[in-house]
């Protein structure tokens, strides 16, 4: 006959057969067999109806909310009864808000003392708060991304989708040069090569200190003024108002002189004078 160890126990003295572990179990134990087959005995559990369930739960100690004027009234509690722990007291709050606010007070026992500490109120603050509209006014953030003007969106748009980058793969060797640290200059240009520059250098005149141009009327005079070993010569004719004292000189010395007088003055020579 082969035996199950794990379930049954041979009486070495009789030589029955027996549950293994009945020997040590006591009046009301159960048999529970494990996964591996193994035979234990355990104490029964409590069974209780619902109504029992119910009557064991509500002696139970639990937390409770007692509404009071002010801290005094817990105080007064506290020194008159002995389930002051139990309760939530419930203390107008200072402040006025929408509706009616209470501020939270417990009595808690520390090193056998008790203090009645402030544990919470009933005020919601959404001062920060993000309202709806607020986020409906937000994106997500992405790393490495950020938002964009409208004015770059437009230039976005006009971006063919095909376009690349503006690489340059070299530069010209007769007007550029790279120095010993690689820094790219731009060598002396030749007039020629810059369109128009010499027809606009040819319409120019080089600046001098103290100089500046004249003008065709400015260029007629001087073209009347010549110097004569130094002297300075009026070339052109001038009108006899213009001489200081020569008409007074003139007519005070017409008779008197020869040649001038009224007898003797030629309509050619009194012309020129006139002139």
């Amino acid at each position: 006959m082969v035996v199950d160890n794990k379930a049954f126990i041979v009486d070495a003295e009789t030589g029955e057969l027996k549950l293994k572990g009945l020997n040590e179990a006591q009046e009301g134990f159960i048999a529970t067999v494990a996964k591996d087959g193994s035979i234990s005995w355990t104490a029964p559990i409590d069974s209780y109806t619902k109504a029992e369930v119910d009557a064991k739960i509500a002696a139970a100690p639990h937390l409770k909310r007692k509404i009071v004027k002010g801290l005094a009234d817990i105080q007064e509690y506290l020194d008159n009864n002995d389930d002051a722990e139990q309760y939530i007291f419930m203390v107008p709050a200072d402040d006025e808000f929408t509706n009616d606010k209470y501020d939270e007070y417990m009595v808690l026992s520390i090193a056998g003392s008790y203090i009645i500490e402030k544990v919470g109120s009933w005020e919601i603050n959404l001062e920060n708060y993000a309202t709806k509209d607020d986020l409906e006014k937000k994106v997500d953030k992405v790393n490495g991304s950020r938002l964009i003007t409208s004015e770059e969106a437009e230039k976005l748009s006009q971006v063919n989708i095909e376009a690349e980058k503006n690489i340059i793969n070299s530069v010209s060797a007769i007007d550029f040069e790279l120095d010993l640290n690689r820094n790219l200059s731009l060598k002396p240009i030749a007039i020629g090569k810059i369109s128009g520059l010499q027809t606009l250098l040819d319409a120019k005149v080089d600046k001098e200190d103290g100089h500046r141009l004249i003008n065709p009327t400015e260029i007629e005079k001087l073209g009347k003024l010549t110097l004569d070993n130094g002297d300075l010569v009026i070339s052109s004719k001038v009108g006899i108002e213009n001489v200081v004292g020569l008409e007074d000189w003139l007519n005070s010395n017409a008779a008197s002189t020869p040649g001038l007088s009224e007898n003797n003055l030629t309509d050619n020579l009194y012309n020129k004078l006139i002139d």
